[in-house]
Protein backbone atom coordinates (compact mmCIF):
# COMPACT_ATOMS: atom_id res chain seq x y z
CA UNK A 1 0.00 0.00 0.00
CA UNK A 2 2.78 2.46 0.96
CA UNK A 3 4.65 1.67 -2.23
CA UNK A 4 1.53 2.44 -4.27
CA UNK A 5 1.14 5.85 -2.53
CA UNK A 6 4.83 6.69 -3.22
CA UNK A 7 4.43 5.66 -6.85
CA UNK A 8 1.33 7.86 -7.21
CA UNK A 9 3.12 10.88 -5.66
CA UNK A 10 6.08 10.38 -7.96
CA UNK A 11 3.75 10.37 -10.98
CA UNK A 12 2.03 13.57 -9.79
CA UNK A 13 5.37 15.27 -9.27
CA UNK A 14 6.49 14.20 -12.71
CA UNK A 15 3.30 15.58 -14.20
CA UNK A 16 3.77 18.91 -12.44
CA UNK A 17 7.37 19.10 -13.66
CA UNK A 18 6.23 18.39 -17.22
CA UNK A 19 3.61 21.12 -16.99
CA UNK A 20 6.16 23.62 -15.60
CA UNK A 21 4.45 23.77 -12.19
CA UNK A 22 7.39 22.64 -10.12
CA UNK A 23 9.76 25.49 -9.01
CA UNK A 24 12.89 23.80 -7.81
CA UNK A 25 16.03 25.84 -6.99
CA UNK A 26 17.61 24.58 -10.20
CA UNK A 27 14.64 25.65 -12.36
CA UNK A 28 14.54 29.07 -10.63
CA UNK A 29 18.22 29.50 -11.49
CA UNK A 30 17.53 28.60 -15.12
CA UNK A 31 14.73 31.18 -15.31
CA UNK A 32 16.89 33.90 -13.72
CA UNK A 33 19.73 33.17 -16.11
CA UNK A 34 17.35 33.28 -19.05
CA UNK A 35 16.09 36.72 -18.00
CA UNK A 36 19.65 37.91 -17.42
CA UNK A 37 20.92 36.76 -20.79
CA UNK A 38 17.88 38.20 -22.52
CA UNK A 39 18.59 41.57 -20.90
CA UNK A 40 22.31 41.26 -21.64
CA UNK A 41 21.53 40.55 -25.29
CA UNK A 42 19.42 43.69 -25.48
CA UNK A 43 22.15 45.78 -23.85
CA UNK A 44 24.73 44.46 -26.31
CA UNK A 45 22.36 45.20 -29.16
CA UNK A 46 21.94 48.78 -27.96
CA UNK A 47 25.63 49.23 -27.26
CA UNK A 48 26.82 48.23 -30.72
CA UNK A 49 27.09 50.76 -33.51
CA UNK A 50 26.59 50.65 -37.23
CA UNK A 51 23.77 50.06 -39.64
CA UNK A 52 23.19 46.47 -38.53
CA UNK A 53 21.75 47.49 -35.17
CA UNK A 54 18.50 45.72 -34.38
CA UNK A 55 15.29 47.62 -33.78
CA UNK A 56 13.92 47.67 -30.25
CA UNK A 57 10.20 48.27 -29.86
CA UNK A 58 9.08 51.20 -27.69
CA UNK A 59 7.36 48.79 -25.31
CA UNK A 60 10.47 46.65 -24.86
CA UNK A 61 12.62 49.76 -24.40
CA UNK A 62 10.34 51.09 -21.68
CA UNK A 63 10.33 47.72 -19.94
CA UNK A 64 14.13 47.62 -19.99
CA UNK A 65 14.32 51.17 -18.63
CA UNK A 66 12.09 50.11 -15.76
CA UNK A 67 14.24 47.03 -15.09
CA UNK A 68 17.31 49.27 -14.96
CA UNK A 69 15.60 51.56 -12.48
CA UNK A 70 15.02 54.48 -14.86
CA UNK A 71 11.80 56.49 -14.97
CA UNK A 72 10.63 57.43 -18.46
CA UNK A 73 11.18 61.10 -17.76
CA UNK A 74 12.86 63.97 -19.64
CA UNK A 75 15.04 64.89 -16.69
CA UNK A 76 16.33 61.33 -16.34
CA UNK A 77 17.05 61.21 -20.07
CA UNK A 78 19.04 64.44 -19.85
CA UNK A 79 21.05 63.10 -16.92
CA UNK A 80 21.77 59.91 -18.85
CA UNK A 81 23.17 61.97 -21.73
CA UNK A 82 25.18 64.10 -19.31
CA UNK A 83 26.65 60.92 -17.76
CA UNK A 84 27.39 59.35 -21.14
CA UNK A 85 25.18 56.33 -20.44
CA UNK A 86 24.90 55.18 -24.06
CA UNK A 87 22.61 52.19 -23.40
CA UNK A 88 20.18 54.34 -21.42
CA UNK A 89 20.28 57.07 -24.07
CA UNK A 90 19.44 54.53 -26.79
CA UNK A 91 16.69 53.01 -24.67
CA UNK A 92 15.07 56.41 -24.10
CA UNK A 93 15.22 57.17 -27.81
CA UNK A 94 13.84 53.74 -28.72
CA UNK A 95 11.06 54.24 -26.18
CA UNK A 96 9.96 57.38 -28.00
CA UNK A 97 11.68 60.19 -26.09
CA UNK A 98 12.49 63.24 -28.23
CA UNK A 99 16.18 64.00 -28.72
CA UNK A 100 15.40 67.72 -28.45
CA UNK A 101 14.14 67.92 -24.86
CA UNK A 102 15.84 70.68 -22.84
CA UNK A 103 16.83 71.52 -19.29
CA UNK A 104 16.39 74.88 -17.57
CA UNK A 105 19.48 76.26 -19.35
CA UNK A 106 18.15 75.27 -22.74
CA UNK A 107 20.59 72.39 -23.13
CA UNK A 108 19.59 69.37 -25.20
CA UNK A 109 20.95 65.85 -24.54
CA UNK A 110 23.49 66.43 -27.33
CA UNK A 111 24.73 69.65 -25.75
CA UNK A 112 25.13 67.86 -22.43
CA UNK A 113 26.96 64.93 -24.00
CA UNK A 114 29.29 67.33 -25.83
CA UNK A 115 29.89 69.44 -22.73
CA UNK A 116 30.94 66.35 -20.80
CA UNK A 117 33.03 64.78 -23.57
CA UNK A 118 30.91 61.69 -24.32
CA UNK A 119 31.59 60.91 -27.97
CA UNK A 120 29.60 57.65 -28.02
CA UNK A 121 26.53 59.34 -26.55
CA UNK A 122 26.93 62.14 -29.09
CA UNK A 123 26.94 59.62 -31.92
CA UNK A 124 23.87 57.80 -30.58
CA UNK A 125 21.97 61.07 -30.42
CA UNK A 126 23.14 62.37 -33.80
CA UNK A 127 22.34 59.09 -35.53
CA UNK A 128 18.84 59.31 -34.09
CA UNK A 129 18.38 62.73 -35.70
CA UNK A 130 19.45 65.12 -32.93
CA UNK A 131 20.04 68.67 -34.19
CA UNK A 132 23.83 69.28 -34.45
CA UNK A 133 23.12 73.03 -34.36
CA UNK A 134 20.93 73.06 -31.23
CA UNK A 135 21.64 76.10 -29.05
CA UNK A 136 21.27 76.69 -25.35
CA UNK A 137 20.08 80.01 -23.89
CA UNK A 138 23.50 81.58 -24.52
CA UNK A 139 23.47 80.34 -28.12
CA UNK A 140 26.27 77.87 -27.42
CA UNK A 141 26.25 74.92 -29.84
CA UNK A 142 27.41 71.30 -29.44
CA UNK A 143 30.43 72.09 -31.65
CA UNK A 144 31.44 74.94 -29.36
CA UNK A 145 31.12 72.65 -26.35
CA UNK A 146 33.29 70.01 -28.00
CA UNK A 147 35.94 72.60 -28.83
CA UNK A 148 35.94 74.04 -25.32
CA UNK A 149 36.27 70.78 -23.43
CA UNK A 150 35.95 67.74 -25.64
CA UNK A 151 38.40 65.18 -26.92
CA UNK A 152 39.43 64.93 -30.55
CA UNK A 153 36.96 62.05 -30.94
CA UNK A 154 34.07 64.10 -29.57
CA UNK A 155 34.89 66.95 -31.92
CA UNK A 156 35.26 64.72 -34.98
CA UNK A 157 31.94 63.03 -34.17
CA UNK A 158 30.07 66.32 -34.30
CA UNK A 159 31.92 67.56 -37.38
CA UNK A 160 30.93 64.34 -39.15
CA UNK A 161 27.30 65.49 -39.00
CA UNK A 162 28.02 68.83 -40.72
CA UNK A 163 27.19 71.45 -38.08
CA UNK A 164 27.32 75.19 -38.77
CA UNK A 165 30.99 75.87 -38.03
CA UNK A 166 30.39 79.62 -38.17
CA UNK A 167 27.58 79.74 -35.61
CA UNK A 168 28.02 82.61 -33.16
CA UNK A 169 27.32 82.81 -29.46
CA UNK A 170 25.51 85.82 -27.97
CA UNK A 171 28.72 87.88 -28.02
CA UNK A 172 29.52 86.82 -31.56
CA UNK A 173 32.26 84.37 -30.61
CA UNK A 174 32.70 81.21 -32.67
CA UNK A 175 34.11 77.72 -32.29
CA UNK A 176 37.28 78.87 -34.07
CA UNK A 177 37.84 81.59 -31.48
CA UNK A 178 37.35 79.05 -28.69
CA UNK A 179 39.95 76.79 -30.31
CA UNK A 180 42.37 79.72 -30.14
CA UNK A 181 41.45 80.47 -26.53
CA UNK A 182 42.06 76.83 -25.58
CA UNK A 183 45.34 76.73 -27.56
CA UNK A 184 44.25 73.86 -29.78
CA UNK A 185 46.09 74.37 -33.10
CA UNK A 186 44.97 70.98 -34.42
CA UNK A 187 41.34 71.99 -33.84
CA UNK A 188 41.97 75.32 -35.59
CA UNK A 189 43.13 73.30 -38.61
CA UNK A 190 40.08 71.02 -38.50
CA UNK A 191 37.62 73.89 -38.22
CA UNK A 192 39.21 75.80 -41.08
CA UNK A 193 39.15 72.64 -43.20
CA UNK A 194 35.43 72.34 -42.37
CA UNK A 195 34.76 75.88 -43.63
CA UNK A 196 35.20 78.16 -40.62
CA UNK A 197 35.37 81.86 -41.57
CA UNK A 198 38.85 82.92 -40.50
CA UNK A 199 38.02 86.65 -40.57
CA UNK A 200 34.67 86.59 -38.76
CA UNK A 201 34.65 88.99 -35.82
CA UNK A 202 32.84 88.95 -32.48
CA UNK A 203 31.52 91.97 -30.56
CA UNK A 204 34.27 92.14 -27.95
CA UNK A 205 37.75 91.02 -29.05
CA UNK A 206 37.67 90.71 -32.82
CA UNK A 207 38.73 87.95 -35.21
CA UNK A 208 40.42 84.68 -34.30
CA UNK A 209 43.73 86.39 -35.12
CA UNK A 210 42.96 89.15 -32.63
CA UNK A 211 42.13 86.47 -30.06
CA UNK A 212 45.52 84.85 -30.70
CA UNK A 213 47.22 88.23 -30.24
CA UNK A 214 45.22 88.82 -27.05
CA UNK A 215 46.43 85.50 -25.61
CA UNK A 216 50.00 86.17 -26.75
CA UNK A 217 50.09 82.95 -28.76
CA UNK A 218 52.86 83.33 -31.36
CA UNK A 219 52.24 79.85 -32.81
CA UNK A 220 48.56 80.45 -33.48
CA UNK A 221 49.18 83.94 -34.85
CA UNK A 222 51.60 82.42 -37.37
CA UNK A 223 49.19 79.56 -38.18
CA UNK A 224 46.25 81.88 -38.80
CA UNK A 225 48.33 84.22 -40.95
CA UNK A 226 49.53 81.22 -42.96
CA UNK A 227 45.89 80.20 -43.44
CA UNK A 228 44.95 83.60 -44.82
CA UNK A 229 43.87 85.68 -41.82
CA UNK A 230 43.66 89.42 -42.57
CA UNK A 231 45.88 91.29 -40.06
CA UNK A 232 43.98 94.55 -40.57
CA UNK A 233 40.41 93.56 -39.68
CA UNK A 234 39.16 95.96 -37.00
CA UNK A 235 36.89 95.02 -34.12
CA UNK A 236 33.83 96.90 -32.86
CA UNK A 237 35.96 99.71 -31.39
CA UNK A 238 38.40 99.83 -34.28
CA UNK A 239 41.10 97.75 -32.63
CA UNK A 240 43.39 95.52 -34.69
CA UNK A 241 45.55 92.50 -33.84
CA UNK A 242 48.60 94.79 -33.97
CA UNK A 243 47.13 97.20 -31.42
CA UNK A 244 46.31 94.33 -29.09
CA UNK A 245 49.80 92.82 -29.42
CA UNK A 246 51.41 96.25 -28.95
CA UNK A 247 49.45 96.96 -25.77
CA UNK A 248 50.58 93.63 -24.36
CA UNK A 249 54.21 94.04 -25.31
CA UNK A 250 54.28 90.90 -27.47
CA UNK A 251 57.38 91.71 -29.51
CA UNK A 252 57.36 88.46 -31.52
CA UNK A 253 53.74 88.87 -32.55
CA UNK A 254 54.19 92.56 -33.39
CA UNK A 255 57.18 91.72 -35.59
CA UNK A 256 55.28 88.92 -37.32
CA UNK A 257 52.21 91.06 -37.94
CA UNK A 258 54.32 93.87 -39.39
CA UNK A 259 56.07 91.39 -41.69
CA UNK A 260 52.69 90.11 -42.87
CA UNK A 261 51.29 93.52 -43.78
CA UNK A 262 49.70 94.87 -40.60
CA UNK A 263 49.03 98.61 -40.92
CA UNK A 264 50.93 100.36 -38.13
CA UNK A 265 49.17 103.61 -38.98
CA UNK A 266 45.61 102.30 -38.49
CA UNK A 267 43.58 104.13 -35.84
CA UNK A 268 40.82 102.87 -33.57
CA UNK A 269 37.63 104.83 -32.85
CA UNK A 270 39.49 106.91 -30.25
CA UNK A 271 42.16 107.82 -32.77
CA UNK A 272 44.86 105.65 -31.19
CA UNK A 273 47.45 103.78 -33.23
CA UNK A 274 49.38 100.67 -32.22
CA UNK A 275 52.29 102.92 -31.24
CA UNK A 276 50.04 104.98 -28.96
CA UNK A 277 48.78 101.79 -27.30
CA UNK A 278 52.35 100.58 -26.76
CA UNK A 279 53.42 103.92 -25.27
CA UNK A 280 50.41 104.11 -22.95
CA UNK A 281 51.14 100.58 -21.76
CA UNK A 282 54.83 101.27 -21.15
CA UNK A 283 56.00 98.83 -23.83
CA UNK A 284 59.29 100.48 -24.76
CA UNK A 285 60.68 97.70 -26.93
CA UNK A 286 57.48 97.44 -28.94
CA UNK A 287 57.30 101.23 -29.20
CA UNK A 288 60.78 101.30 -30.75
CA UNK A 289 59.85 98.50 -33.18
CA UNK A 290 56.80 100.44 -34.33
CA UNK A 291 58.74 103.70 -34.64
CA UNK A 292 61.40 101.94 -36.70
CA UNK A 293 58.72 100.40 -38.89
CA UNK A 294 57.13 103.81 -39.47
CA UNK A 295 60.49 105.36 -40.30
CA UNK A 296 61.28 102.53 -42.71
CA UNK A 297 57.93 103.03 -44.42
CA UNK A 298 58.59 106.76 -44.83
CA UNK A 299 61.94 106.13 -46.44
CA UNK A 300 60.60 103.42 -48.68
CA UNK A 301 62.14 100.56 -46.71
CA UNK A 302 65.70 101.70 -47.26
Amino acid sequence: MKSEVKTQKAKEASARDSAGLARTPRSETRISLAVFFCFLSLCLCLSCGGGGEQKVSPEMARDELMLRGYTFDEGVFLESAKDGDVVAVKLFLAAGMSSEVRNADGETPLLLAARNDHANAERALLESGADPNARDKKNVTPLMRAVLGGSSEALKTILEFKPDVNAQQNDGSTALMYAVAKNRPEVVDELLAAGADINRSDTTVGTALTWAAYYGNDELVALLLDKGADPNVQNMVGGTPLMVAASKGSTGIVRLLLERGADAGAKDKEGKTALKWAQQSGRQQVSKMLQDAAASKRTGGQ
